[in-house]
């Protein structure tokens, strides 16, 4: 997947370690990947809870929102199949972001969640070991 915040894009992935001879596929432990370079498992599950973490606080029906297109926040998940789903969150106040669930309703969210996502991005970057 894809987390784009403040112009910025970094990828991200989930490989399983290879297990020993013997050992079954399930035994492998995830490992996490930010731009190919290996970081801190508990750092990257707290910034993941944190993503799919985001919940309304109230619904905005029948009209597009009068967002900040330029402050936004996007994620994009990649799945096995093939398949794949980008959730944007657009600034819409000093409180609250937007996201579209379908041509007609958007969800506003506190800012809060976006923020923790993104402090808790920087913080799985921190954890990068430099070359």
């Amino acid at each position: 997947g894809s987390f784009t915040v403040k112009g910025e894009t970094y990828d991200f992935s989930v490989k399983r370690q290879e297990v020993e001879e013997g050992a079954s596929a399930a035994d492998a432990l995830a490992v996490y990947y930010i731009d190919g370079q290996l970081v801190d498992t508990d750092a990257f599950l707290e910034l993941f809870r944190y993503m799919i973490s985001v919940a309304p606080d109230y619904e905005i029906m029948g009209e597009v929102p009068d967002y900040d297109e330029s402050d936004k926040v996007e994620m994009t998940f990649k799945y096995n199949d093939g398949s794949e789903e980008t959730i944007t969150y657009y600034r819409l106040s000093e409180f609250y972001y937007v996201t579209a669930a379908d041509d007609d309703i958007w969800f506003a969210c506190s800012d809060t969640y976006v923020d923790n996502i993104v402090t808790a991005m920087e913080a799985c970057l921190g954890t990068i070991e430099a070359e």
